[in-house]
């Protein structure tokens, strides 16, 4: 009886002190990178040609580590998500690049990134509402149990006629 005793207690341990690892982890994955704009809405975006969309992505990495991350644009319904009311899904995430899809930052570093969008010149895609997710990926890390990731809501409204 007695070794069961110390085999469960060896185990209680064990699993506290896991189970603190993890929620400092976790505590601590807030405070490892910002994103921004968290939300925002571009009005007039002409349709036929590539334009930048003229606030680009902040990135800062908040970490005490040089931190890789990747940038790309997704559908909300990539993400099981749908688009907020008055808005539908962009019909191609395609259509939305940056400047560097790619990005490493040192400890506290600030990185802004272009962004542009070319709508294809087709009619029916004058005055229309979309939404599409910017989302930025921390690259794995060996040392930690979670690897961030941040989402940004975009809404466009395209201009009503062509320019």
């Amino acid at each position: 009886m007695k070794i069961y005793c110390s085999q469960f207690f060896f185990l209680l341990l064990i699993h506290l002190l896991c189970t603190s690892y993890l929620f400092s982890s976790i505590a601590n994955a807030e405070q490892r990178l910002s994103v921004s704009p968290v939300t925002q809405h571009f009005k007039h975006v002409p349709v036929g040609k590539k334009y930048i969309l003229p606030i680009p992505i902040t990135v800062k990495n908040l970490s005490k580590l040089l931190t890789s991350y990747t940038i790309r644009a997704r559908k909300p319904s990539q993400l099981g998500l749908t688009a907020d009311n008055g808005f539908d899904e962009i019909p191609s995430h395609r259509w939305v690049t940056f400047e560097k899809k790619h990005i490493a930052t040192n400890p506290n570093e600030v990185l802004q990134i272009k962004m542009f969008i070319e709508i294809p010149d087709k009619k029916e895609y004058l005055n229309k509402n979309w939404e599409f997710l910017v989302t930025v990926d921390e690259h794995f890390k060996p040392s930690s149990i979670l690897n961030l990731t941040s989402n940004s809501k975009i809404f466009i409204s395209t201009t009503p006629t062509s320019q």
